[in-house]
């Protein structure tokens, strides 16, 4: 669910990102100009590192769980 819930939502990201580039584009005002375009710009770089990262990401299998050495001692008394 999660993964499907973070690919769905970055594919909306990119419709919405690609409006708003169509729609900068269409008025003829420089685009990345002014703040409000650079903060769109670096929220959807880090939207799509986000996603690439999760699916980069190695599975639960391959992560071997943590050891825990005080489990490993046994009690001598």
């Amino acid at each position: 669910i999660h993964v499907g819930s973070n690919t769905i939502n970055y594919f909306f990201t990119v419709i919405v990102f690609s409006v708003a580039v169509a729609t900068i584009k269409k008025e003829g005002s420089p685009k990345w100009y002014h703040a409000h375009s650079k903060m769109g710009l670096t929220l959807f770089l880090l939207a799509t590192f986000q996603l690439a990262g999760g699916y980069l990401r190695p599975s639960k299998e391959l992560i071997s769980p943590p050891t825990n050495a005080a489990e490993n001692e046994t009690d001598d008394d």
